[in-house]
C-alpha cells in the first residue's frame, strides 16, 4: 500500500503549559531585555486595537485608529532592534499578524454580526483592552523572574476583574453576543502566552539561522527536489520531489524529500533530506519531536521569520 504524504501528513504517519525556563538574572540580559520591550510593544498594540474596535461602535474610525497602533509597534521595534542585541529581529510584521490574528478572533466572539451601537459591548472590548495589557505584563514579569504561583495569581485576578465589568457591562441589556467572560478569558490568555513564546520561548527544533543553513537560497530547485511546497495554515515548506519510506505493516510511505513544520500544536519535524541521492528511496527516517505550547510558539516564529520559508511562501 502506497501513502502519498505532504510534509503535514508525515507529521500525523510520524506520531499547555508555559514551558520557557530564563534563568532569573534574565532581567539584566540585554538580548532578554529587547525582546522583553518587543513583547510590552505587542501587547500595547492589542490593547490599543480592542481600544479601537470600543471606539468603533460609538461611530469612530477604527480603520485609522488601527493603523496608528500599527504604526506605533513598527516604531517600537525599530527603536528597539536598533539598539542591538536583539535574539530575533525583522519580526515586527509577524508578530502584528498575531495581534491582528488575536483581536480578530475576539472580535469574531464579541461582535459576531459586525458592528452596532452596543453599550455593553462597547464595555466588554474595553474589559478585553484591559486585560490583555494585564496578563502581558504578568507574563513579563514572570519570564524576568520565573513564580508559576505568582503567575496563576495574576491571571485569576485578571480573570476576575474581567468577569466583574463583564457582568456590569451585562446590566445594560444590549450585548451583541453570548460570549462569556471565562470564554474571552482563554481567548485573550492564549494571546498572552502566544506573544511571550514568539518572543521569549525556545525552539528546541531549529532557529531562523538554522532553517535557512538547512534550507539555502535553490535548495528546493537543486538535485532534483522540484521546488518548493507551501503548507498553510500549519505553517511548513517542503520539497515537492518525494522518496518512499517502508512501513512496519508493509505499507509505504511516499515523503516529502526535506522540508520543516509544525502540526497539531504539538510536535514540530526538520527533514534536511531524506534522499541525498536522488535514488527514490528514503535512507533516513523522519524524527517527530513533541514540543510544548510556547516551544510551538517560538517554532512558528523562527520559521516564518527565515527567508527559507519567507521567499518562496509569500
Amino acid at each position: 500500500m502506497r501513502v502519498q504524504a505532504s510534509l503535514t501528513i508525515v507529521l500525523v504517519a510520524a506520531g499547555v503549559l508555559i514551558g520557557a525556563t530564563i534563568p532569573d538574572a534574565a532581567g539584566a540580559d540585554p538580548a532578554f531585555r529587547c525582546q522583553a520591550a518587543k513583547l510590552a510593544a505587542v501587547g500595547a498594540e492589542t490593547s490599543a486595537r480592542l481600544a479601537c474596535e470600543q471606539r468603533g461602535l460609538a461611530g469612530g474610525s477604527t480603520a485609522a485608529c488601527i493603523l496608528r497602533a500599527v504604526l506605533r509597534r513598527d516604531a517600537a521595534f525599530l527603536r528597539i532592534e536598533a539598539a542591538g542585541a536583539c535574539s530575533t529581529v525583522g519580526d515586527s510584521v509577524i508578530l502584528g499578524e498575531a495581534a491582528g490574528s488575536a483581536v480578530a478572533t475576539l472580535r469574531s466572539a464579541l461582535l459576531p454580526g459586525g458592528p452596532a451601537p452596543s453599550a455593553c459591548t462597547a464595555r466588554q472590548l474595553g474589559a478585553a483592552s484591559r486585560a490583555i495589557a494585564r496578563l502581558v505584563r504578568a507574563h513579563l514579569r514572570d519570564a524576568r523572574t520565573p513564580d508559576p504561583v505568582r503567575l496563576a495569581a495574576a491571571v485569576a485576578d485578571a480573570r476576575a476583574e474581567l468577569e466583574a465589568r463583564f457582568a456590569r457591562a451585562a446590566q445594560r441589556g444590549d450585548c451583541l453576543s453570548a460570549s462569556t467572560a471565562a470564554g474571552i478569558s482563554d481567548l485573550l490568555e492564549q494571546a498572552a502566552v502566544t506573544f511571550r513564546g514568539m518572543l521569549l520561548g525556545t525552539c528546541p527544533c531549529w532557529t531562523a539561522a538554522g532553517i535557512d543553513a538547512a534550507f539555502p537560497p535553490g535548495y528546493f530547485d537543486a538535485n532534483g527536489r522540484g521546488g518548493v511546497v507551501c503548507d498553510a495554515p500549519v505553517p511548513s515548506i517542503s520539497a515537492s520531489d518525494t522518496c518512499d519510506l517502508p512501513g512496519p505493516m508493509g505499507q509505504v510511505f511516499t515523503l516529502p524529500r526535506g522540508g520543516a513544520g509544525i502540526f497539531n500544536g504539538n510536535s514540530c519535524l526538520l527533514l534536511p533530506d531524506l534522499d541525498p541521492n536522488d535514488t527514490g528511496t528514503c535512507s533516513g527516517t523522519p524524527n517527530l519531536m513533541p514540543i510544548t505550547a510556547e516551544q510551538v510558539a517560538a517554532c512558528t516564529a523562527r520559521l516564518l521569520a527565515s527567508d527559507a520559508y519567507h521567499l518562496p511562501c509569500d
